[in-house]
């Protein structure tokens, strides 16, 4: 009998999994922060009227199709005209955020060697922008994901964790 060459695996221990699940949380709460800015700015009303006249578009009828640069153009202007240009471009940074946030959890569970620098990139971004906004206005829900983001980067930075993502990446070569 000729044994099977197994291919070397990481155990993947509990605080890169409870890592996982808080990345998830932080996922989602840029996401709530993200969607509570972009409904400052009409942007679901603006967004259902273009994705409806995706659908709905019939070529006789002119006016009918809004087209993605309208659709953009309307909810910045809206946006400009109120006073809510910040909280639209926060809206847009925390969205790009929160999918990193998901893909950099999705790399926790499989073990990615890249997962840990995204996750530590999705810190140090959120930080990034808590601070602008702290000068600009300091708006009370900055607080909550910057002691959020220094828990996160401090738990990153747990001896263990790096280790588990240091093998990961020598196997992966």
């Amino acid at each position: 009998m000729m044994k099977k060459d197994k291919k070397k695996t990481i155990q993947r221990p509990r605080s890169i999994s409870i890592l996982g699940i808080l990345l998830i949380l932080q996922g989602g709460l840029l996401l709530l922060i993200g969607i509570w800015h972009f409904a400052l700015n009409q942007g679901p009303k603006e967004l259902r009227l273009w994705l409806f006249s995706l659908f709905t578009t019939t070529p006789d009828v002119e006016g009918q199709y809004i087209s993605f640069d309208l659709f953009i153009q309307r909810v910045v202007t809206f946006a400009v005209e109120n006073n809510l240009l910040a909280a639209l471009l926060e809206s847009a940074f925390l969205f790009i955020l929160t999918v990193l946030a998901f893909t950099a959890a999705f790399g926790f569970f499989r073990l990615w060697p890249n997962a840990w620098n995204q996750a530590m990139f999705v810190q140090g971004a959120s930080l990034l922008l808590t601070l602008i906004y702290y000068f600009l206005g300091k708006p009370p829900h900055i607080f909550i994901i910057m002691v959020y983001a220094i828990f996160m980067v401090l738990y990153l930075n747990y001896a263990n964790v790096q280790e588990i993502f240091e093998k990961a990446g020598s196997l992966a070569e």
